[in-house]
C-alpha cells in the first residue's frame, strides 16, 4: 500500500523519535544521554532533568555553570499543574548603588566579579530534585562528576570563547585559566577537557550530604547548605596565603605574572607572592612589582629545579 503521510515523516533525515520509556532533549548530546541513562535506571523525568542540568554545567561551560542562573518549568501529570522554579540569583547584599558609585562605576561591567549575582542554578536544580525527584543526590551527580574528572570533547562553541578570554585567564582569572588553559595553551575544539575542580566540588557535596543524613531529602538539603553556606561559599571569601607566579625576564619580557601579582596584592594585601624567574636579577623583578613590594619573595627557576631552599 502507498505510504501514508505519517510513514513519510518517519523517514526524513531527522525522524520523529518515538519510544515507550521517555525522551530527553538538551543542547548537548552527552547531557541528553545522561538524562536518558537516569530514566533507564528507574528515575523519573525530574531526576533526568536534574542530572542533565548538572552535566551541562560540565560539557557546556560557555553556557552553563554552577555559578549561573536557570528557570525551570515543571509539569506534573498527577496534578495537571505547571510550576516554575526560579533560579535567578539576587544581587549580593553589599552590591548597592552607593558602593558602585564609590568605585567610580557608572555602568555595570559586562564581565568580572562586580556584575555577578548569587548563584541560582545550583539551588534550583537541587530544589527540583528534592521536591519532584526520586533518586539520591549521589546517583544524579555521578554522570556529571564522571565527565568532569574523566574528560569530554570540547565543543567549537566553547573553544572560541576560551580563546577570546585567554588573556584574562592568564592575568586576572588564573583559577579559570588552570582549568581552561591546560599547560597554558588554548585548547582546540574536539580536544579532551577536564574540570577537576568541579568534579571535586560535586564529590564533596555528595560526601557532606551522606555525612549529614541517610534520608534522601535531608541529604539534598545538606548539599544545598554546603553550597550556599559551607565550603563552596567560603571558597569565594578566603584569600590565598601565598601566590606563586611566573615572569619572563629580558629579552622575552611579558608582564602577565607581575600584573597578576600586583592585582592580588591590591585585593588581598596580606598575601605573599613568590616570583619565579630563570634570570638572576631579583632587583629588576622587585622593581616591576612597584609599590607595596613588602611581602614579595623571589626565587630563581634554576635554583628551584636544583632543590635550593
Amino acid at each position: 500500500p502507498a505510504a501514508t503521510r505519517d510513514d513519510r515523516r518517519m523517514t526524513v533525515r531527522r525522524p520523529q523519535l518515538t519510544g515507550t520509556l521517555g525522551a530527553v532533549a538538551s543542547t548537548h548530546w552527552l547531557a541528553s544521554a545522561v538524562g536518558m541513562s537516569i530514566l533507564d535506571r528507574g528515575g523519573n523525568a525530574f531526576d533526568a532533568a536534574a542530572a542533565a542540568g548538572f552535566a551541562l554545567q560540565v560539557v557546556e561551560p560557555h553556557s552553563n555553570g554552577p555559578g549561573g542562573d536557570v528557570v525551570i518549568s515543571v509539569y506534573q501529570c498527577s496534578t495537571g499543574k505547571v510550576r516554575v522554579i526560579c533560579g535567578q540569583g539576587p544581587m549580593p547584599q553589599a552590591a548597592t548603588i552607593d558602593r558602585f558609585a564609590a568605585l567610580g562605576i557608572k555602568q555595570m561591567p559586562a564581565a568580572g566579579l562586580l556584575p555577578e549575582t548569587v548563584p541560582g542554578a545550583g539551588g534550583a536544580w537541587l530544589r527540583l530534585l528534592a521536591e519532584f525527584g526520586t533518586m539520591p543526590l549521589a546517583n544524579v551527580l555521578e554522570p556529571a562528576t564522571g565527565y568532569a574528572s574523566g574528560g569530554y570533547p570540547l565543543l567549537p562553541g566553547a573553544a572560541s570563547p576560551i580563546a577570546t578570554m585567554a588573556p584574562l585567564f592568564r592575568t586576572e582569572w588564573t583559577g579559570s585559566g588552570r582549568t581552561y588553559l591546560p599547560d597554558g595553551a588554548v585548547p582546540a575544539a574536539g580536544s579532551r577537557m577536564r574540570n577537576a575542580t568541579l568534579a571535586g566540588t560535586y564529590e564533596r557535596l555528595v560526601r557532606e550530604a551522606r555525612a549529614a543524613s541517610t534520608d534522601r531529602e535531608a541529604q539534598i538539603e545538606a548539599a544545598h547548605s554546603a553550597f550556599y553556606q559551607g565550603f563552596v561559599a567560603e571558597a569565594s571569601r578566603v584569600a590565598p596565603q601565598v601566590l606563586v607566579t611566573d615572569i619572563r625576564m629580558p629579552p622575552n619580557f611579558q608582564r602577565e605574572g607581575i600584573d597578576a601579582a600586583k592585582e592580588l596584592r591590591r585585593r588581598h594585601p596580606g598575601t605573599g607572592v613568590v616570583v619565579l624567574s630563570q634570570y638572576d636579577d631579583p632587583e629588576y623583578a622587585v622593581s616591576l612589582l612597584g609599590e607595596g613590594a613588602a611581602g614579595y619573595g623571589y626565587l630563581l627557576k634554576d635554583r628551584v629545579a636544583e632543590g635550593d631552599q
